[in-house]
């Protein structure tokens, strides 16, 4: 499907909160990561908001009340993954923006709305109509309000995952869906990207320290 992107200007004076969104395939570690970070800027004095990782939250929610056991049968019927990804969507924007509105003076995300485009763009297709035109122009709107000053793309780690309903099997080689993510977000945060290219996360904790409190200062 082409992509048209509606962006607007970078803001290059930020208004606070300082909102960094985290990005990459399941299990790379990134709800790690955000939860170490947001421990130590914590400890430092500062108000940190985290917003986890809606996907899974509503995954859950779909499996509590018998929709699915597991991703792969979640994916398996079109039209009730296009709900549960139009629901993740939903529920990501309010969480984001309860965040924003918290008084924080740092949000981080795990998890940004590039993802969720990306898994939609995979799993549902346009013969679902204007289900699927609405998602993704919701999606698309709401990120060209820039809604992250930093994402940070995060790789595998390189160790094996655990047993996950919530994470399908196809996703476990997840080096196809790193790629096209990371096309995505090269198309809309080109100059506000960040690369972590270390699988060792005491060094991916170092260097994200050194920057956010680089960015808080500025």
């Amino acid at each position: 499907m082409a992509v048209t992107w509606r962006r607007t200007e970078v803001r290059f004076r930020r208004k606070t909160p300082l909102v960094v969104g985290f990005s990459g395939a399941a299990g790379v570690g990134k709800t790690t990561l955000v939860n170490r970070l947001a421990d130590y800027f914590d400890r430092e004095g500062y108000q940190v908001a985290t917003v986890p990782e809606v996907a899974r939250e509503v995954f859950a929610l779909y499996r509590a009340i018998g929709e699915a056991q597991t991703l792969e049968e979640l994916r398996a019927e079109p039209e009730m993954y296009l709900r549960y990804q139009a629901d993740v969507c939903e529920v990501m924007i309010r969480r984001e923006e309860q965040a924003l509105a918290s008084g924080a003076k740092l949000v981080l995300c795990d998890r940004t709305m590039v993802d969720n485009w990306l898994y939609a763009l995979l799993y549902c297709t346009r013969r679902d109509g204007r289900a699927f035109d609405h998602l993704v122009c919701r999606i698309t709107d709401y990120l060209a309000t820039v809604p992250y000053h930093w994402v940070v793309f995060v790789p595998p780690h390189g160790k094996p995952l655990p047993a996950d309903p919530g994470r399908a099997r196809e996703d476990s080689d997840s080096q196809t869906v790193q790629d096209r993510l990371l096309r995505l977000l090269l198309g809309f945060y080109r100059e506000q990207l960040v690369h972590l290219h270390s699988a060792e996360m005491n060094e991916r904790y170092g260097y994200m320290t050194y920057l956010i409190r680089e960015w808080l200062s500025t």
